[in-house]
């Protein structure tokens, strides 16, 4: 595949492989961005899930995790796995670093729920690279890679 110019902003979803969950990617949005830019394309749980993370977003920090989607009954649905990256990524090592890191957590949310950590550790490091690998192509412009594509350049 040939490389595409990185873009300055993605909302992406990223697989797990072998585990039937999608995580998203959000680069360089506020959360108020993301939140809009969902709905605009009529991903409402996903923009459900980045506005009730909108006080950790807000705060500059890189972050992975979970957050469970709700139904309007405020019954549980399903869980949105997300790693939020506030400023563009520049391919230094400590951005490399800090995605793995983030991914990490990601990681951790989700081996709760598809598999014994202890039991299969092999496999969380699989997951880890997985991840990690899917992240990294969509920030150097080589995706999307089967996954809903929410990339809007800024």
């Amino acid at each position: 595949m040939a490389n595409r110019k990185a873009p300055v902003g993605i909302i992406h979803s990223f697989n797990f492989g072998i585990i039937p969950r999608e995580g998203i990617l959000i680069m360089n949005y506020s959360a108020d961005e993301a939140v809009a830019a969902l709905n605009k394309i009529k991903a409402y749980d996903w923009a459900g899930a980045v506005a009730f993370k909108k006080k950790d977003f807000d705060k500059g920090q890189w972050l992975g995790g979970a957050v469970e989607l709700m139904d309007k009954n405020r019954n549980v649905k399903g869980t949105a796995y997300y790693i939020y990256i506030p400023e563009k990524f520049n391919f230094s090592d400590f951005h490399q670093i800090k995605l793995a890191h983030e991914a990490e957590h990601v990681v951790n949310f989700v081996s709760k729920e598809a598999f014994d950590r202890v039991k299969e550790y092999e496999f969380s490091a699989y997951l880890l690279s997985h991840i990690t690998a899917q992240c990294l192509n969509l920030m150097r412009g080589m995706g999307p890679n089967k996954g809903v594509s929410y990339c809007l350049d800024k």
